[in-house]
């Protein structure tokens, strides 16, 4: 914005100052501030606006009583003024030409006209580009999900066939025993006792019964 020459733009200014004070219609205290420091401003007295003129001539302090270090009167109702200003050109009065403000810190109004040539900047774009994001589980599609799954279970069966492979080659006389069960293996020499016992119990009949002329 740049500042609006008061020779020059004094119509627009007073046209804006009624505008403002009309939308302030319900802040009786607001509207008695501003316009004071606006007739202030255009009949050339901005050195005659200060807290204590304001108290006075204002707010109907006393003269003789009044103490700016025990009220704050001027600067309490100031500084409302100045936000509800910018509350005002945030809102309502956002395409309004001249913006009437209270800079901090001071009393006197300055009216500013925006400037026309300089847009409104667009809210930049979000792009994805060479982002990289993780897909929410929600938005995975059933195959998705089988495709995961049966990858799990096919790395599984080579895992066990590898195990068997090399069980293989150790030997066939090992055995792959589960971890946590008790086995204790089988020795073949009882099974071979036993065919020996029977043999021999055979050949001995055998004898008996030739001696026995059977």
């Amino acid at each position: 914005m740049t500042e609006v020459s008061a020779a020059h733009s004094a119509d627009l200014e007073r046209a804006e100052l009624q505008t403002v004070l009309a939308a302030l219609a319900r802040k009786p205290r607001m509207v008695a501030l501003l316009r004071y420091l606006a007739e202030k401003a255009f009949q050339g007295k901005s050195d005659e606006i200060n807290e204590y003129n304001i108290a006075i001539e204002v707010f109907g302090r006393s003269e003789r009583s009044f103490d700016t270090s025990r009220d704050a009167i001027a600067r309490v109702e100031a500084h409302r003024l100045r936000k509800r200003l910018k509350e005002y050109y945030e809102a309502e009065g956002r395409e309004h030409a001249i913006v009437i403000s209270l800079p901090t810190g001071n009393y006197v109004p300055a009216f500013t006209r925006r400037d026309p040539t300089v847009p409104d900047m667009p809210a930049p774009e979000s792009s994805l580009d060479g982002q990289q994001f993780m897909e929410s589980p929600s938005t995975l599609d059933d195959g998705s999900l089988r495709s995961v799954n049966l990858n799990s279970v096919n790395r599984g069966d080579q895992e066990f066939h590898d195990l068997e492979l090399t069980a293989k080659e150790k030997g066939d006389s090992e055995q792959i025993v589960p971890e946590g069960t008790s086995f204790q293996a089988r020795s073949p020499e009882p099974r071979k006792s036993v065919h020996r016992l029977l043999l021999f119990s055979v050949l001995a009949s055998l004898g008996i019964l030739s001696l026995a002329g059977l």
